[in-house]
Order: C-alpha cells, then sequence, then structure tokens
C-alpha cells in the first residue's frame, strides 16, 4: 500500500508543478520512504492487535521516527496538515474538542498548502485540492496507526483493537 501511496503522491506533484521534471532519486526516495510508513504501519496494526506490549512501544518509536522522512524536502509543507489530524484521529483518550481542533487545524493547513500554490489556473486547483485531500486522508490514516496508544482504550476502530491473549491461571 505504502508504495502505490508514493506513486500517487508523486503523480500529484506533477500535476502542481509548473516544472514536471522529477529525478529519478527523488522518485525512488519518495516511493521507498512511503513503503516504509505503510510497512510499519502494518507493522504496528499487527503488534497491538497481537498484543505485544514493549515491543510495540519500541516498534511505535521506530515508526515515528522513520516516519518522519515523509517530510523531507517539499514533503515539509504536508507535516501541518498529517500530523496534527492524525494525532487528533488517533489519540482517542484525548478530550474530544482538542480531538477536533487537531483535525480541523490539520483541514485548515491543507487548504493553505492548495490555495498558496503558485501558477494554478482554478480547475487545476480545484482537482489539486480534492487530490491532495483524498492523498493526505490516506497518509493520516497510516500515521494514526502510528500514534494510537497501545492499548486499546475502546474507542479505537473495532479493526485496531484485534484480541489479547488470554492469560490462564
Amino acid at each position: 500500500m505504502g508504495a502505490g501511496y508514493g506513486v500517487a503522491l508523486r503523480a500529484w506533484m506533477r500535476l502542481i508543478t509548473q516544472e514536471p521534471e522529477f529525478t529519478w532519486s527523488g522518485t525512488g526516495y519518495i516511493i521507498g520512504v512511503f513503503t516504509v510508513l505503510g510497512v510499519s504501519a502494518g507493522l504496528v496494526s499487527a503488534g497491538r492487535a497481537r498484543g505485544w506490549g514493549r515491543l510495540l512501544t519500541g516498534t511505535r518509536i521506530v515508526a515515528i521516527t522513520l516516519s518522519l522522512g515523509c517530510f523531507m524536502a517539499a514533503g515539509s509543507a504536508m507535516f501541518p496538515t498529517v500530523v496534527p489530524a492524525a494525532l487528533g484521529l488517533a489519540r482517542s483518550g484525548w478530550p474530544r474538542l482538542v480531538r477536533a481542533g487537531l483535525v480541523l487545524f490539520g483541514a485548515g493547513a491543507a487548504l493553505v498548502v492548495v490555495l498558496t500554490l503558485p501558477g494554478l489556473s482554478p480547475t487545476r486547483r480545484l482537482v489539486a485540492l480534492v487530490c491532495y485531500a483524498l492523498l493526505c486522508s490516506v497518509e493520516v490514516a497510516l500515521m494514526a496507526r502510528l500514534y494510537a496508544p497501545n492499548a486499546p482504550t475502546g474507542r479505537l476502530p473495532q479493526s485496531w483493537q484485534g484480541s489479547r491473549p488470554q492469560v490462564r491461571a
């Protein structure tokens, strides 16, 4: 999933740029870093479902650290959109008002990113905004898996909760 997302993100970059020539190394980096994000999100989800405990904490720390690679160079513009929204989605124990504020902040940042892009026609800007919203929602969902607490709180989506191993007395 991560590699496909990286390809889609690179296609979006092609849509919004005035000079659509990209390097192979840059394209490889984008696809690679988002492949790592997808694998990390899957590994963290599997660990949460299997009740890994401290191993899950370590896995999440490594995954969150590696995920910061998504925000290098031009990707830094996505940081204020993705990270606050992912935290708002994932941290189910936080007050709802804080969580809603983080998601709204992320949505507002997405608008700013696309509306301040230079040299786009109104039609292309609208397409860029819709595509950016869709792309960001995927990245937010992946990042939220990394930011969610280790132990299910009952308010995480059912698919994230998994089952805890039963300890017999």
